[in-house]
């Protein structure tokens, strides 16, 4: 038998396994068990996608929830803006109309002032013995105090207390004679004959320092002139009779500005003031009633003495210790 040991197979090893293996064929019951643990894997893994996709979408909505809120805010932040900014042109808005009804208010009252000037003025320009007596007030003061402006020295001092024998000065100084002539007429003659003298201070307001001569005395009035007129209260130093100007004199070029005198009442006098504030308005054509108190002169020397008795005396009407005695007033020059 030449070749068979060249077609002959190998023998198998006699150690291998599956030398006598045989196939068995699965029972039933095993692959239920095996379809049961699929399926079981298989919820198993929907489950977790099915509780992965609850979990997203419950963080999508709370990121939404976030997302709505966050412009929930920025809109009620925006609306809070828009309202303070309304509210801030509104109020701008009613300032500028109070603001505007102000002047407006304030232009009409201007409108009446100056109609109540021009009133006052063409008043006296048209009464013939107004502007008589006015010529003739104008010349008798050339004649007796020369062409203007005079100038007047008030001597002050308290009435009791430490300052009773200080004697302080304050000067004034008229207005031209023909600006004024009625007034300064009957203010300069009562300053030449003394009747000045011994009156008072009587009254320290916000406003003006008002004098006059209810309170005079024999001591402190002047001797000669209570002697020589007619019905004068020699004792007492009381002066009847009319001591007020004839008609309320005015003149727009000479107001009521601040350390100006105006004469006070109606008929005017024989109470003076001293504005210490612009009264152009209060005391101007219009201010008190449809005419105005005159005004006539002004402080030139002796501010800071007004102002020590204005710092240092009550308010209003004074108390009769407490007035300033208008020691003399005499002529300058």
């Amino acid at each position: 038998m030449k070749g068979e040991g060249l077609h002959a197979v190998a023998p198998a090893f006699s150690g291998s396994p599956y030398r006598n293996a045989k196939y068995t064929k699965p029972s039933r019951g095993s692959i239920t068990f095996l379809r049961d643990r699929i399926l079981q894997v298989l919820f198993l893994v929907l489950g977790i996608c099915y509780v992965g996709l609850i979990i997203y979408y419950r963080s999508m909505l709370a990121q939404d929830e976030a997302s709505q809120q966050a412009l929930s805010s920025t809109l009620t932040t925006l609306q809070d803006r828009h309202s303070e900014q309304m509210a801030r042109q509104k109020a701008k808005l009613t300032e500028a109309q109070m603001a505007l009804k102000t002047k407006e208010d304030a232009l009409v009252k201007a409108e009446r002032r100056l109609q109540a000037m021009d009133s006052v003025v063409e008043h006296l320009e048209k009464n013939q013995l107004v502007q008589a007596l006015r010529k003739q007030n104008l010349f008798f003061n050339h004649l007796r105090w020369g062409k203007g402006p005079t100038r007047v020295v008030l001597e002050m001092r308290a009435v009791k207390g430490d300052d009773e024998r200080a004697v302080e000065e304050v000067e004034l100084e008229m207005a031209p004679f023909d600006v004024m002539p009625h007034v300064i007429h009957w203010f300069l003659t009562m300053v030449e004959t003394g009747y000045w003298d011994g009156c008072h201070l009587i009254r320290n307001a916000r406003h003006v320092l008002q004098f006059n001569c209810h309170a005079r005395t024999a001591v402190t009035g002047n001797d000669r002139l209570l002697a020589r007129v007619p019905g004068a209260g020699v004792a007492d130093g009381k002066i009847g009779g009319f001591q007020s100007i004839v008609f309320q004199e005015f003149s727009p070029d000479f107001n009521h500005l601040p350390f100006t005198l105006g004469v006070a009442g109606r008929p005017g006098g024989e109470d003076f003031y001293v504005n210490l504030v612009e009264n152009t308005i209060s005391h101007g054509p219009g201010g008190q009633g449809p005419e105005p108190d005159p005004c006539f002169a002004k402080v030139v020397r002796g501010r800071e003495v007004l102002e020590g008795w204005h710092g240092r005396l009550g308010n209003e009407f004074l108390d009769p210790k407490e007035y300033v005695l208008v020691k003399r007033m005499y002529i300058k020059g």
